[in-house]
């Protein structure tokens, strides 16, 4: 088990009221994918380690329609690339078909508001969607 100093909170930075500065590891993720929900169809951004260049990332970026065997086929494609993580951003209850055929498949699901990740880094992409980091 990795130990952990307590050290001093940095000094507040303007803007970051209510930031909580903890000594926690970040964690990369290499093969992660995202899914925008929507009422129709769900924009679907995956990326994963380049296969011939070290220390570059491919991104694929699809749009599937939220039907049972679209959406399965869609969680066995991630499995079968060996997704580590799947966020799903909804900001109404269409997420739900999503997550539980994700679970079902077995991927890790983050279930994520639309109001909570829309200042993250890269959120410039042309579909709207980079949560998971899918846009550069």
């Amino acid at each position: 088990m990795a130990r952990t100093r307590n050290r001093p909170a940095s000094p507040p930075v303007p803007g970051d009221a209510g930031a909580e500065v903890t000594d926690e590891p970040v964690q990369v993720i290499s093969r992660a994918a995202a899914i925008d929900v929507a009422k129709g169809p769900g924009m679907v951004c995956m990326r994963l380690p380049h296969e011939s260049r070290a220390g570059r990332r491919t991104q694929k970026v699809r749009e599937v329609t939220a039907t049972f065997a679209a959406v399965v086929a869609v969680m066995d494609h991630l499995v079968c690339q060996g997704v580590e993580r799947l966020v799903l951003e909804s900001a109404s209850d269409y997420w739900r078909i999503w997550c539980y055929l994700a679970e079902a498949a077995g991927l890790e699901v983050w279930l994520v508001n639309a109001r909570d990740v829309k200042h993250l880094p890269g959120r410039s992409s042309p579909t709207g969607w980079t949560a998971c980091g899918c846009a550069s």
